[in-house]
């Protein structure tokens, strides 16, 4: 076999360590679209990233490792069924204002960039494509910088899938010979 190019400064990936913490983190804004829901109903896509703390630039390491789309991304829907302002958005809006001197949201989502928030981040398991339960970190919430400071906010409990019933499981072993019907 022949030696990878650069393969003795290359950084070993052996998983550990490499999944992202639940609890609460200072994020910025590193893009910002318009984009929808499979219902139709209008959304705004935040990707984002970690600023501050061991986890700093987690993203963007991940990204320049891995490739492929960027994985810190925030989908919020701007609009009610009632094409009303959603209370969600208007929430993550006014967490991002808080946090960040002067800034007042104009509707240009490009604004946002370079925006700090605070995010809390919980867990949740998923089946992967050989059946195996694994776990993935998700922001759940945007909160304000200062919220994320002080602790005023709680880290969600694991979202769990329960595991896949095995066949016949819960029925006793019958012959059907014995089945009255």
């Amino acid at each position: 076999m022949k030696e990878p190019r650069n393969y003795e400064n290359t950084e070993a990936y052996t998983g550990d360590g490499q999944r992202l913490t639940a609890g609460g983190k200072i994020c910025i804004v590193v893009n910002a679209y318009e984009t929808k829901a499979k219902s139709g109903i209008p959304m705004l896509a935040v990707e984002f990233d970690i600023a501050e703390g061991e986890e700093k630039e987690y993203y963007a390491k991940a990204q320049e490792q891995f490739g492929g789309d960027w994985r810190g991304v925030y989908r919020q829907g701007t609009e009610d069924k009632e094409g009303n302002c959603s209370p969600f958005f208007k929430g993550m809006i006014s967490a991002i204002e808080e946090s960040n001197d002067r800034y007042k949201f104009n509707f240009d989502e490009r604004t946002l960039i370079g925006k700090r928030f605070g995010g809390v981040f919980g867990e949740e398991e998923y089946e992967a494509k050989d059946g195996t339960i694994k776990t993935s970190t998700k922001l759940l919430q945007i909160r304000s910088v200062d919220a994320i400071r002080k602790g005023n906010f709680k880290v969600p409990q694991k979202k769990t899938i329960a595991p896949k019933a095995q066949p016949n499981e819960g029925f006793s072993s019958v012959d059907p010979a014995d089945i009255p019907f």
